[in-house]
Order: C-alpha cells, then sequence, then structure tokens
C-alpha cells in the first residue's frame, strides 16, 4: 500500500494489554515504513504518554484490565483541550454492544483480531490522513502568517488549495472509505436537520445488517471482502434511491447518495413519516428479497442474507443517537423474527437501564472476586458414591441480589468479557479440585466452556498451565462443551480441542438433545461424556416421547464409548427408571441441590446419603 512520506513520520500510541496485539500491529506498521509507534501495555500510564506526545493516532483496545478503551478515550478527551483525538478502537467482531458505545463516545474506527493487514493499513492511513490535514487547517486558520513562510500552499486561509485541503478533509469525514458513500456521522448529521432544520414532523431509519458476512471474509480474506461490501453497497444504493419517499443523506456536491454504510457490515437509509406501517413492512420485505439474489464475485455466486430493524421519528427517539441505537436494537430483534425485519418495540428491548449496569458492574466482579461457584454433585447409578460436581457460577450483587446466569453470561459473551469470567471459573474450580485431590479424597470437577472460549488462541494452555500450578492430573478436569459447537470449520476450537485431548482433559457435551449434533459429528469430538438435557429427563414419567430419546440416547452413548449423565433428577422415580435404562450418572435435586464450596465439604463428610 502507497502511504505518503510525511504520514509514515507521526506519531502513533497503541494501547493494549495484550502484547501479543502490539507485536502483530508493530509488524504490520512496520512493515510499511512507520517510524513513531509508541506501546503502552498499562492503560493508568497511557494519558501521561499522550500528554507528553500528543500523537496523531489512538489505537486502543476497547477492552483492557483497570480501565477500557471508552473510559480512557473519554479521560484523554477531557484533558485535550478541546480537540477531539483521532481514534482507531481495538475489538473481537462480537462484541457488538462496547463498539457501539465506542463509536457513539467518538472513536473514528473499529479493527477487529486477529488483524487483517490490509484492513489495519487502510484505516491507519486514512485516519492519519484526516489528522494531517486537520492539523494543517489549524495551523493555517491560527498562525497563518508563521505557516505562509514555509509553505506557499497555504499562503493565506482563503486560497484554493486551503479550500481543497478543506473539501477533501471534510469528504473524508463524512464519508466510509471503502465505498466513498455517507457514513454514521453525515448520516447523524442528516437526522439532526430533519428534526432541527426541516422541523420533520416524522420519519424512519432503517439499519441494514448483512447477515454472515463473517464467513465470506474469513474464506477469502478481508481485501476481498471490501471488494464484495462494495458490491452490495452499490446494490443496495439503487434500492434506496428507488424508494418511494426516500429521503437523501448526501446533498454536497450535488450527490444523490441515499444510504449510509455505517460501521462493519451495517447500513442505513431513511424514508419520509408519510409511510403507513404497511408501506415499512412491503419497504423492508422488498430489500430482504432483493439481497436474497446471490452477488457474482470471480465467478463464484455468493448468497448474502440481510437483518433489518426500523425506528420511527419521534415515537422512538428525538435524536439521531436514540433512533440509531433503536435501530440497531430492532434489528437484532429480527435475528428471532422468520421475516428478518422488526420495528423498534420498548417492551422488546433488552438495553434496558437494568442490563447496561449489569455491563459496567459484571467487569469490576471480575476482578474483585465478588462472584462465587456453586457445586452440584454428580453420582454413579452402579455405586452410589459421588463421583464429581459441576462448578456453576452465581452472582449475588450487592443491591440486586441474585442475578440468574442467564442473564449475565449472555453479557459476558456479547462485550468479550467472558474471556475473563471462564479464566476466573477455572482457576476456582481447579482450586477447590486441589483442596480435595491434597486430603486424598479426589474428586472430578466440570466446568462449561463457552463457544467463544474454545476459539481464543491461547485458551489450551491456560488452562494445562492452570492445572500444572497444583500439579493436578489433568483427568480430574471435564470441560462442558455445548452442543453447537462447530469446531470442524474453525482451526483454532479443532486445534484446542486436540491440544487438550492430547493433555488427557475430558470432555463432555451438555445439554444434549438440544442443539444439531449428528452421530458423525458427535465422532469427530474427542468425547468422555454425554450429557442428556434436563428437558427431556424430568418429564419422562409422563411423557413416552422423552423416554424413548433417553433410552436411544444411553444406547448410542454407550456404542460410542462414551459415559452418560442425566441432568434434572428430581425423585426416587426418575432415579430407579434412569439405572433400569442404563444410565451411568445422574445429577439433579433429589441428590443435591448446587451448595457453596463450604457446604460441599460438610455435604460429603456427611457421606452424601440420600434423604
Amino acid at each position: 500500500m502507497n502511504i505518503d512520506r510525511e504520514l509514515l513520520k507521526l506519531n502513533i500510541l497503541v494501547v493494549d494489554d495484550q502484547q501479543i496485539n502490539h507485536d502483530c500491529i508493530n509488524d504490520i506498521l512496520f512493515s510499511q515504513g512507520f517510524e513513531q509507534v509508541i506501546n503502552v501495555t498499562d492503560p493508568r500510564k497511557a494519558v501521561g504518554v499522550y500528554r507528553t506526545l500528543s500523537p496523531a493516532l489512538l489505537i486502543i483496545d476497547l477492552q483492557m484490565p483497570f480501565q477500557n478503551g471508552v473510559d480512557l478515550f473519554n479521560e484523554i478527551l477531557s484533558i485535550s483541550g478541546g480537540h477531539m483525538p483521532i481514534v482507531l478502537g481495538i475489538a473481537q467482531r462480537d462484541e457488538i454492544d462496547i463498539v457501539e458505545i465506542a463509536l457513539k463516545a467518538g472513536f473514528s474506527d473499529i479493527i477487529y483480531k486477529p488483524f487483517d493487514r490490509i484492513e489495519v493499513l487502510l484505516r491507519v492511513k486514512t485516519l492519519l490522513t484526516i489528522s494531517s490535514l486537520s492539523s494543517k487547517l489549524s495551523s493555517c486558520t491560527n498562525n497563518k502568517n508563521q505557516y505562509a513562510k514555509k509553505t506557499l500552499e497555504f499562503a493565506s486561509p482563503e486560497s484554493d488549495e486551503r479550500d481543497l485541503f478543506e473539501e477533501k478533509l471534510l469528504h473524508m469525514a463524512m464519508h466510509d472509505p471503502r465505498t466513498n458513500f455517507p457514513n454514521r456521522m453525515m448520516l447523524q448529521h442528516k437526522i439532526g436537520e430533519l428534526i432541527e432544520v426541516e422541523n420533520k414532523e416524522r420519519f424512519y431509519v432503517f439499519v441494514v445488517y448483512l447477515n454472515h458476512f463473517d464467513d465470506i471474509n474469513h474464506s477469502l480474506g478481508y481485501h476481498n471482502g471490501d471488494k464484495i461490501l462494495m458490491q452490495v453497497a452499490v446494490r443496495l444504493g439503487d434500492l434506496a434511491n428507488l424508494i418511494k419517499g426516500a429521503i437523501r443523506i448526501d446533498n454536497t456536491g450535488g450527490n444523490e447518495d441515499y444510504l449510509s454504510v455505517m460501521e462493519g457490515v451495517n447500513f442505513a437509509f431513511l424514508v419520509e413519516g408519510s409511510a403507513t406501517e404497511e408501506e415499512v413492512h412491503k419497504i423492508a420485505q422488498s430489500v430482504l428479497a432483493d439481497m436474497q439474489r446471490p452477488f457474482d464475485y470471480h465467478g463464484m455466486s455468493l448468497d448474502i442474507g440481510a437483518l433489518i430493524g426500523v425506528s420511527e421519528y419521534p415515537e422512538h427517539g428525538k435524536n439521531s443517537n436514540m433512533l440509531m441505537q433503536h435501530a440497531h436494537i430492532a434489528m437484532e430483534m429480527a435475528h428471532n423474527s422468520t421475516e428478518h425485519y422488526a420495528i423498534y418495540s420498548s417492551g422488546e428491548d433488552p438495553y434496558s437501564a437494568r442490563r447496561l449496569m449489569l455491563m459496567v458492574e459484571l467487569r469490576a466482579a471480575i476482578e474483585n472476586s465478588n462472584l462465587k461457584l456453586y457445586y452440584q454433585p454428580q453420582m454413579s447409578l452402579l455405586s452410589e458414591e459421588v463421583v464429581g460436581v459441576e462448578a456453576l457460577i452465581r452472582w449475588i450483587h450487592p443491591k440486586l441480589g441474585f442475578i440468574p446466569p442467564d442473564e449475565f453470561i449472555p453479557i459476558a459473551e456479547q462485550t468479550g468479557l467472558i474471556k475473563q469470567l471462564t479464566r476466573w471459573v477455572l482457576k476456582e474450580a481447579i482450586k477447590t479440585c486441589y483442596y480435595y485431590f491434597e486430603k486424598d479424597e479426589p474428586i472430578r470437577v466440570s466446568v462449561n466452556i463457552s463457544p467463544k472460549n474454545i476459539q481464543e488462541p491461547d485458551i489450551g494452555k491456560f488452562i494445562v498451565g492452570a492445572l500444572a500450578d497444583y500439579s493436578l492430573p489433568n483427568d480430574l478436569l471435564m470441560l462442558e462443551l455445548t452442543e453447537n459447537i462447530n469446531f470442524a470449520s474453525n482451526g483454532i476450537a479443532k486445534n484446542n480441542l486436540e491440544y487438550l485431548d492430547s493433555k488427557h482433559i475430558k470432555f463432555s457435551v451438555d445439554d444434549f438433545g438440544t442443539g444439531y449434533s449428528s452421530l458423525s459429528y458427535l465422532k469427530q469430538l474427542p468425547l468422555t461424556e454425554l450429557k442428556i438435557d434436563r428437558s427431556f429427563v424430568m418429564d419422562m414419567m409422563n411423557n413416552p416421547d422423552d423416554i424413548m430419546i433417553v433410552h436411544t440416547t444411553i444406547e448410542m452413548g454407550h456404542n460410542l464409548g462414551l459415559e452418560i449423565v442425566a441432568e434434572g433428577v428430581e425423585d426416587h422415580t426418575c432415579w430407579a427408571m434412569l439405572r433400569d435404562l442404563g444410565c451411568d450418572t445422574v445429577q439433579g435435586y433429589y441428590l443435591a441441590k448446587p451448595m457453596p464450596e463450604e457446604d460441599l465439604e460438610q455435604w460429603l463428610a456427611n457421606g452424601g446419603v440420600l434423604d
């Protein structure tokens, strides 16, 4: 990529707690000739470095210990004297919530891990160009006499050259660098104009998300992905131009663009409020139908699906940020709609004040160990001895009380905190396992692993290292995977499973029967155990179909050489039936409820006797 020599000399400050990310970014930038890249691994030191260097570009990881990227940005903004820093955020592609928060806070753009060389260089070049032009314009305006001695380009603030630079800077700030369509900033400006200048009584914001576009980036690379994205943008732009009542977003320089390219693979267009709800429905269906037509790229026929979310002014918001946020939320709601589009509804909004508060406080709860592990025993039906326990995380909030795992774990997955959360659980569970091992009462501990965890490049070494810290036999740890984990198409996940299996760590498929596993799929996994979902076990006595499912699962698992665990055993009748069906191990309230570590020790000391 050709980059001006002037840009290569500008200071770039990279703030990331992971050294591997610094190494990757440095390799990319140094290979292109950048000379001034400053690395900071502790975000608490970043403000001092920024104050000293005044870098042209900040590259900040959004998820860091001690201080997240958005908080760091706001702190830097507070000392910048009214100057808006140019900031490039670093995130995982599934960290939708924190990315949205960052862009609203003022981040200029986002790059995603794992890094793509072309993508990183393109974003850095664009933002450094904006930074450089902004600096020149500011210098020209405030110090024109001094600057005129150094260069003829800015002989006076009214010069043609200066006007051209100003127009170029404005265009770059308001347009997407990949497609040249209006960007999020111009869309926000246009919405504000509709509200404050044109006094529109009503209009709609449509957000279009390209479903599964990540698959294209991963299989063809981001360089090709950007070219395909351009095709998509052109098609969507043509569609938006033809919509009755569509509102032109870019009205600069005679442009006729009705489409905005937002962050990632999100697009938006605006429609006049004269459209009825039925017409809004027809518009969404028309766009979705057209997006179902395959895209041709180098002889390949590519299917790119879409989701659409809609918000309405003023019912769903009275400013651009609120309208765009609610359109995004509606788009996420569309994931669960057979029509693949949704109009915002406050009653279905998952981003309540409570949820936003939990997003902030969960990080602190992990860092301060304000979480607690409960353990539910597992008993052999043959020996009636306790053979293991499952570690289950609990969060007792000081004000809100018990927070269900199915409420805060999805938050952890969406914000990237699942990495820290799972590591905390593993450490605590291994510590408990070591306690009983030292007492010469070894007990196996099962820990649930998110699909996102198994895709982390270093998760295998972390787990093996955590066990080695206590000199524990590796086979005392059972990792429970969800049935829907697709390791076959993910090289990192496959490598992690194979590595952990080679270290004799055991694997189980949790909640079996609720996903889409096939027999051939199960045979590919290094499994030791199959756990039958409680939904089939709890109602066996009343539902012959459930008995058949449980019986078939037990036989199939045994044929594959797997141990079978039944969850949700709540009475003796169920216990006895599972024993007769040949189940190996049971877990449920009939045996014992999940309990904190101190209660588990007492329960085991009493012999784990059934009441």
